[in-house]
């Protein structure tokens, strides 16, 4: 009969050792999820390829509100706050330059000053200029984290703010014979309305770091001064067109680091 017993007794007394491991291990899980859950607070670096797109990139001359923008680099820095479950709240500033497309721009330039005066002997110079963008936005997001581990996720984010916009200041100098052109895009210094749209991936390295990669669109309105033509030689004058409008947009491709506490 005790031989009966002994391989019950046995089986249950390792069944209930399993138990309490397996109890212990679901335990110190729940304690690091609990412990991640506890973190509402993060800071964000990153930097970003801006890619303008629209009118922002566009090199066509007949259109007054051409950016002639190329490829621009970005930094930024955020805070987030999580108000309930995976919801939070973010405010992001950023930094932005694109250089002038002055390839292009110098051509069109000529070929307007060519069918001006008619002439071809045509030579041009032009100073460096570059559109720089200080966006403050603020909004919200949404976290979705995927397994049982909770350590890949997706962050769609909305976010609406001010743009601080430095339009370039593009001169061009034409000689032809004795006479000099000069065409001057003047700089401009405005405030104007952004916002963002971005997804963001997000990897935990650990309880408070997480690595993320976003694409995002952003897009400013803002103001801008004509083209101011100048003409040195036997006569001199100059003209200056009204302002205009042009949308800063471009499509944002980044990656950065965030630490949660």
């Amino acid at each position: 009969m005790i031989r009966n017993y002994k391989p019950v007794f046995f089986t249950k007394l390792l069944l209930a050792f399993l138990f309490v491991l397996g109890a212990g291990k679901s335990s110190a899980q729940n304690d690091s999820l609990s412990a991640k859950d506890s973190l509402k607070c993060s800071v964000h670096f990153g930097m970003f390829f801006a890619n303008p797109v629209g009118v922002f990139g566009s090199v066509d001359n007949a259109n007054a509100a051409s950016g002639y923008s190329k490829t621009g680099f970005g930094l930024n820095a955020g805070y987030s706050y999580r108000i309930v479950k995976n919801l939070c709240i973010k405010a992001d500033f950023s930094y932005v330059i694109n250089s002038i497309n002055h390839q292009k721009l110098a051509s069109q330039i000529e070929k307007i000053t060519e069918q001006q005066v008619g002439l071809s002997n045509i030579t041009s110079g032009s100073r460096e200029a570059k559109w720089k963008n200080c966006f403050l936005l603020g909004g919200i997001s949404y976290q979705f984290w995927f397994g049982e581990s909770k350590k890949l996720g997706l962050e769609p984010e909305l976010l609406a703010g001010a743009d601080y916009c430095i339009t370039p200041d593009v001169v061009y100098s034409v000689r032809i014979d004795n006479l000099t052109f000069q065409t001057r895009n003047v700089s401009k210094r405005n405030f104007a309305f952004a916002h963002r749209e971005a997804l963001k991936i997000n990897y935990l390295l650990g309880n408070r770091t997480l690595l993320s990669f976003n694409l995002g669109y952003c897009s400013a309105a803002a103001n801008a001064t004509g083209m101011e033509q100048i003409v040195t030689g036997n006569n001199s004058y100059s003209r200056t067109v009204n302002d205009y409008k042009i949308n800063v947009s471009f499509v944002q491709v980044g990656f950065g680091i965030c630490t949660r506490f």
